[in-house]
């Protein structure tokens, strides 16, 4: 396996839960976000996909698709999962926006299921954290894209806010109770690594800078929450956003991340040196709540 694709493709997720994957590596092994990213992939609460030009701000909506979570195949196409326990799997082409279903699946672990986050592992396989019976559990799904075959690999008693693929060996996830853990990706095994403060929407990356970024959301005026994950301390908050960073939440490059206001809506860039804080769409996203994000590099 290329480590430096799998790490581009693994780490560009917004979980707020969303995601952006990719296929291409733009920087080296220790610095895959050098370049970058060109444009971003959003959901919102009401489930509208929209597309944004992150140098010029221009922003087009796709579709609206309903609840859900996505991340990039490649360059020219976006994974799209329905938010439920019998989600719909959907490729989306950016040339044309058409889209095209990959299959169904069921999740057996209960009613009232919610997916929050999707990942891709290597290429081929995705990562699902999702909530059900009433929201007060949770689960990792692991699915197949080319057999459409999966099955629950982790089945917990809190629900799980949003998860990262840190490498090939380990996941890292934060679960309600604002517990964040590492899983391995072999048997699910898991290490406690700190309490982040209790949290109901998505992480990002940032394997530059040996942190986890966390985005709130729902109204909760915070900003983004950072854990380094060398000492596995919860460090300050970061960022200006005018109601709190959220829900939504991609690495940008080594230097930004994006998310959105969790009350007026809009993208937002955060500079992770001094926490600076701009809007970047063209204000066709005010008063739009981000649930995901993903990015995409050309």
């Amino acid at each position: 396996m290329d480590r430096r694709k799998f790490l581009k493709n693994s780490l560009q997720i917004g979980s707020a839960g969303l995601l952006s994957t990719l296929p291409y590596c733009q920087g080296s092994w220790t610095d895959p976000f050098e370049t970058p990213a060109n444009e971003a992939i959003m959901i919102s609460t009401p489930g509208v996909m929209y597309r944004v030009n992150l140098s010029s701000g221009a922003t087009t909506p796709i579709s609206t698709i309903g609840s859900g979570a996505t991340a990039f195949l490649d360059n020219n196409n976006v994974l799209f999962v329905t938010s439920s326990l019998t989600p719909s799997f959907y490729q989306i082409n950016l040339n044309d926006n058409s889209f095209s279903l990959l299959g169904t699946v069921t999740i057996p672990v209960g009613a009232g299921g919610d997916v929050g986050t999707v990942s891709l592992i290597g290429g081929n396989d995705v990562m699902l954290n999702g909530s059900y019976t009433g929201g007060a559990q949770g689960y990792l799904y692991r699915l197949n894209l080319t057999s459409m075959t999966g099955s629950v690999v982790l089945s917990l008693l809190a629900p799980i806010s949003g998860h990262a693929i840190e490498n090939d060996q380990t996941l890292l996830a934060q679960l309600s109770s604002g517990n964040v853990y590492r899983f391995s990706l072999t048997d699910y095994s898991n290490t406690l690594l700190v309490n982040a403060g209790a949290s109901k929407f998505n992480v990002a990356l940032a394997p530059g800078r040996n942190l986890l970024l966390i985005a709130h959301g729902g109204g909760i005026a915070t900003q983004l929450k950072r854990v380094d994950l060398k000492t596995n301390t919860v460090l300050s908050d970061l960022g200006a956003l005018p109601n709190g960073a959220g829900a939504g939440i991609a690495l940008e490059s080594n230097s930004s991340v994006l998310t959105g206001d969790t009350v007026s809506g809009g993208l937002y860039r955060v500079n992770l040196d001094n926490g600076a804080t701009s809007r970047v769409d063209d204000g066709t996203l005010t008063g739009v709540v981000l649930r995901n994000i993903a990015v995409r590099f050309q």
